[in-house]
């Protein structure tokens, strides 16, 4: 592993360690008495640090550096064979060189230099003196300058790998907060499973992700990364359904290690990781993310992480449930469970040519109250209530929009719908003794208003109040007067 610092850096560096040599090399010729500024070897060590200084390193492939490498080993024993400097004093040279090569190129490169260290230290050396005293003062300095290189390159490594670990670590938190804000503004379940799916998987770098949410008949797929060859369906497999039902009531989706193999094999994966969608008080569902094949074991921040990801998707969904329930509270009737007149104007809104609307009220509701006080009363709302909406089918909606008054909407019935509702009070007749009901019928069409439909059936309604009530009326303009038959 090579250091983060940039090649132009690392350049720059060992540019003006060789300009500071050169420079140095000048002042002890001058010292000496032996002052010369065409001195060849101090004036091209600083012209060609000078050249370090200025080059585009960043271009350049970081191999590139191993001229700078090469040059100073052939310039430092130029420097003491021909400018006369004692090839015994500059160990310091070698162990900056080496720390240097450390630091540039990692563990292991100061090493490998040994030999062009060791013939570039000897060769001035082996021209002046005999060579066994310059292999001995080598092996007491080489030794000392490798060990300072390696160590540099291990401290190097590991402030990049410390810099690289940290980089990723606010990136997965970069990752949580972006889905932390998504699932924020999420107000759909699927979708909100889509979005967890895809931040668990980003932060495992998985191949495939899953997430479950709890529906009625178990676990159902919600969202998925990837195709999971073993697991389409999680109630097909009963040994599945299980162990995916022990995950779900661990508090953070775990399960034990025989489990989690047994479920790695069966769903096909080498590597799996399971985590809870936990809400405030309960599980909301499972997520999974896993490897084909095997990888190195994620760090604890990334499970960290992830299952604090999964369970803000777990407080998400505890919050689009109570803003439905809210919802449904606001657009339901306390008293029969019928949709109340804020929905019944919503359904309006959505009407289709051929809808009818039935307008239905109770006939002489209060004489109820008055003869058999409000809680009977308030029975044979509720009963009403029910009888309308198990009679009628499901793309129909009944709605309470008054004290006794309802509102039934039928679907494309079309002219059928008067017939259906004179069955109805029929039926009601035989059921409930203490009061009939009246209603007006009108059919939407296509160039009416929701408003107009709604008068007309209104208008329909009091037609049948007059005619004696306990009838059903169609609105007359489309040719039906009062049916005083019933």
């Amino acid at each position: 592993m090579t250091t983060s610092l940039p090649s132009s850096a690392l350049g720059r560096v060992a540019g003006l360690f060789m300009i500071l040599a050169g420079l140095g090399a000048f002042a002890l010729r001058a010292a000496s008495g032996e002052w010369n500024m065409l001195d060849p070897v101090p004036v091209a060590s600083v012209l060609f640090g000078a050249m370090a200084c200025a080059a585009p390193w960043d271009r350049w492939p970081r191999a590139a550096l191993f001229s700078i490498v090469a040059a100073t080993l052939l310039l430092k024993p130029a420097a003491a064979f021909f400018s006369g400097l004692d090839p015994h004093t500059h160990g310091v040279y070698y162990a900056i060189l080496s720390m240097w090569i450390g630091v540039a190129f990692g563990r292991g490169a100061p090493l490998a230099s040994t030999l062009p260290m060791l013939a570039s230290y000897l060769a001035p050396m082996w021209l002046v003196e005999a060579p066994v005293v310059g292999l001995a003062t080598a092996l007491a300095v080489l030794p000392g300058c490798i060990v300072a290189g390696e160590i540099a390159a291990w401290v190097a490594n590991r402030a990049t790998a410390a810099e690289r670990e940290s980089s990723e670590r606010a990136g997965k938190m970069g990752s949580l907060v972006d889905a932390t804000l998504a699932m924020a503004s999420s107000h759909e379940p699927d979708q909100l499973a889509r979005l967890a799916a895809i931040g668990i998987a980003d932060l495992y770098s998985a191949d495939v992700a899953m997430v479950l949410l709890e529906g009625e008949e178990g676990l159902r797929v919600a969202a998925r990364q990837g195709v999971f060859d073993g697991l389409t369906d999680p109630s097909a497999d009963p040994e599945l359904a299980l162990l995916l039902w022990r995950a779900l009531q661990h508090p953070d989706g775990a399960l034990e290690p025989e489990d989690l193999e047994q479920l790695q094999k069966g769903i096909g994966l080498a590597e799996l990781h399971t985590k809870s969608l936990r809400g405030s008080a309960s599980a909301q569902g499972l997520v999974l993310a896993g490897h084909r094949e095997e990888r190195e074991a994620p760090d604890p921040v990334t499970h960290y992480v992830a299952q604090t990801l999964a369970t803000q998707a777990g407080l998400a969904l505890d919050r689009i449930d109570s803003a439905r329930e809210l919802r449904d509270e606001t657009l339901r009737d306390a008293l029969t469970g019928l949709g109340n007149r804020r929905a019944a104007m919503a359904a309006l809104e959505r009407l289709e040519p051929n809808d009818v609307l039935a307008l239905i009220d109770l006939d002489h509701f209060k004489r109820v109250n008055d003869s058999f006080g409000h809680a009977a009363g308030d029975r044979v709302l509720r009963t009403l209530g029910t009888f309308l909406r198990d009679s009628l089918r499901d793309p129909d909606g009944v709605f309470r929009i008054g004290g006794e008054e309802f509102l039934a909407i039928l679907s494309g019935a079309d002219e059928d719908g008067a017939s259906v509702i004179r069955r109805l009070l029929e039926r009601w007749r035989r059921l409930e003794r203490v009061t009939t009901f009246s209603a007006g019928v009108a059919v939407h069409r296509a160039d009416d208003t929701a408003e107009r439909t709604l008068g007309r059936a209104d208008k329909a309604l009091y037609e049948a109040k007059d005619a004696g009530r306990n009838c059903v009326v169609q609105d007359k303009s489309e040719g039906e007067g009062p049916d005083k038959s019933l």
